[in-house]
């Protein structure tokens, strides 16, 4: 369903598979066929209990790192502009050969991907011989095709 949060989507498969007419409902399968009722509880238990178990290891882990976003500190980084231009010496992105530079324009520039949708406009020996630069403040995550 649409309104399934991550972990319900779990439960969704859970739901498909004890709902299939060639399940056996054994526990671990093994054992008599039990109750519907106390194979759901012990089986939703189970998979419900290591979901919080996993929560809460990764919410754990998410507080003891907790840190900006890659994506986001690059464009921060970026918008402070060159690592020592113009005297801000802890501010900005460094200079890396053939990784991030700067355009004629004074932009910072980071070497990246090609979207899908430049690559199919390209050939393969236009993909191969252009270095695909882009402004890194436009610079998108690249599951996504909008910012």
């Amino acid at each position: 369903s649409t309104g399934e949060t991550p972990p319900g989507h779990w439960n969704s498969i859970a739901n498909y598979v004890f709902d299939h007419p060639r399940f056996e409902k054994r526990w671990q399968g093994v054992g008599d066929v039990l109750s519907d009722l106390e194979f759901d509880v012990r089986a939703y238990l189970a998979l419900n209990g290591g979901l919080h178990d996993a929560a809460i290891a990764a919410w754990g882990h998410k507080h003891r790192y907790d840190y900006v976003r890659p994506i986001t500190a690059i464009r921060w980084m970026c918008g402070s502009g060159q690592r020592g231009a113009s005297g801000q010496t802890h501010l900005g992105v460094e200079l890396i050969d053939d990784a991030v530079r700067v355009n004629a324009s004074g932009v910072v520039e980071v070497r990246t991907w090609l979207s899908d949708t430049e690559a199919d406009a390209m050939t393969d020996a236009q993909r191969a011989d252009v270095p695909h630069w882009r402004r890194c403040i436009d610079c998108l995550l690249y599951t996504s095709d909008a910012a």
